[in-house]
């Protein structure tokens, strides 16, 4: 008899816990699921390997391209300054890397399985890139992962009676 009980709340509180994840169908943009709404965009933390370098941290922001319906642009792409954007077409939860050179000297392509550079996990809230990159010294490959800003902490003030 407990099975039933459980079964029967389980399956009542069941819609309500599918409604409160964001689905990308539900969007009028799908890209608004990883830009924000807007054109201002949306920041990201990002720790990646940088190769032979070691770890790396940074933040990027990620918005829409309003020229393309499907792609996304990517400012400080690998932390190389905002100068230069790097663009990457956008369907599902895929991103796929359009080749270009940064800064003049950063030729990125992305190295991912199946034309995949970059995946969104199912709550929006991480992406995974794999590409490469190349000076002319020797191609570097890359495991980015793109996570949410840190929420700024409210510190409590406290204020001691005089005496």
């Amino acid at each position: 008899m407990k099975i039933y009980k459980f079964l029967l709340a389980f399956l009542i509180i069941l819609p309500f816990l599918q409604s409160c994840q964001q689905d990308i169908a539900s969007l009028d943009d799908p890209r608004e699921a990883i830009t924000g709404t807007g054109t201002a965009g949306k920041e990201w933390r990002v720790t990646d390997n940088d190769g032979p370098s070691g770890a790396a941290g940074y933040t990027v922001k990620i918005s829409k391209n309003d020229a393309e319906p499907t792609q996304i642009k990517i400012a400080n792409f690998h932390g190389w300054g905002t100068q230069d954007v790097l663009y990457a077409t956008m369907a599902g939860l895929s991103l796929t890397i359009i080749q270009k050179k940064l800064d003049g000297i950063y030729t990125v392509v992305g190295n991912g399985a199946n034309d995949v550079d970059g995946l969104i996990t199912s709550d929006f809230k991480h992406i995974t890139f794999e590409y490469t990159y190349d000076t002319g010294d020797g191609p570097v490959n890359v495991t980015a992962n793109y996570g949410p800003m840190p929420v700024p902490s409210k510190k409590k003030t406290t204020v001691k009676p005089a005496i």
